[in-house]
């Protein structure tokens, strides 16, 4: 499981939700387009507690960080991640890397389900998010969420989200029989059916045919919808399952004003799903820190 972030924005509701995973993943690693202190301190207190309710079902926790470079490079960061899970675990082509944003909660049973795809032969899951309102996000925390305080996760989806989520899953599938059917597939759009960046699910295989996320998209934008083109363009024939309603995710709100960029360069034809700089041929950085973090509380010497 890959949490990419730059704050400790909701980074403690994120993180404690997965106390409440049925099946929580084999591992973890939080990446950081920062190297803010706050953020360790955050996630040293915040683990332990986590460990305790999951017990031996608790997964190893890697934290990957390194300096701001002065403008937003999530994809880099999530390339990061996945380098730092390759380096300490040795990624094979079967395994499946879920990706879910920092401020964002996964359902009870969202990660085993992504699990359960992966292992029957998927190569992308494409999921989504029910994005809560300021109203909704106000009472969450991350010690009703430890205490399993109600409501459950499941509950905090309208009957209007459930309708929304419904409509948006019948026009990805739509999508993806389009691109499946040879009279129909030019006319869809390269990267339809879309993946959102904060939720979604992808076996290393793939991630290996496109290089992983490209580094050379800044800022936000147009970042995610270039993943999936060079996705769909990598391997025509790859298993994608669209799974928007049946595996859940809980976007906690914050004040947000998306500027898009990147338009010019996402408008280049592509005549390879590879991305020029990306998993194996990093953009210059400083060399990220990668550190495990601790399932108990980290003693104080007086």
């Amino acid at each position: 499981m890959l949490i990419p972030t730059h704050t400790t924005r909701h980074l403690a509701c994120c993180l404690a939700s997965i106390a409440r995973h049925e099946r929580p993943p084999d591992a973890i690693v939080l990446t950081c387009d920062v190297d803010k202190p706050e953020i360790a301190e955050l996630v040293r207190a915040i683990w332990p507690r986590v460990a305790e309710r999951l017990g031996s079902k608790t997964p190893p926790f890697l934290h990957t960080f390194r300096p701001h470079k002065g403008h937003a490079a999530l994809n880099q960061v999530r390339n990061n991640g996945i380098r730092a899970l390759d380096q300490a675990f040795t990624l094979t082509d079967d395994d499946g890397i879920l990706v879910v944003d920092g401020d964002t909660m996964l359902g009870e049973t969202t990660s085993a389900g992504h699990r359960r795809e992966i292992e029957s032969g998927a190569d992308l899951i494409t999921a989504y998010r029910v994005n809560l309102t300021a109203e909704a996000t106000e009472p969450i925390t991350p010690e009703g969420i430890l205490a399993c305080v109600p409501p459950t996760l499941a509950d905090l989806a309208s009957p209007a989200d459930h309708e929304a989520l419904a409509k948006r899953a019948q026009r990805a599938r739509r999508h993806l029989r389009m691109r499946r059917f040879p009279l129909t597939s030019p006319l869809i759009k390269a990267h339809k059916p879309k993946i959102l960046g904060g939720h979604h699910c992808t076996r290393v295989r793939m991630l290996r045919a496109v290089n992983g996320y490209d580094e050379e998209f800044t800022a936000l934008g147009f970042d995610d919808d270039d993943f999936a083109r060079r996705f769909h363009l990598a391997d025509p024939k790859a298993d994608i399952r669209i799974r928007v309603r049946e595996l859940m995710a809980y976007h906690l709100y914050h004040d947000s004003r998306l500027t898009w960029t990147d338009r010019e360069r996402f408008d280049k034809k592509l005549t390879s799903g590879l991305a020029a700089r990306g998993w194996e041929n990093p953009v210059d950085q400083p060399t990220p820190s990668i550190v495990e973090i601790p399932t108990s509380p980290a003693t104080v010497t007086p």
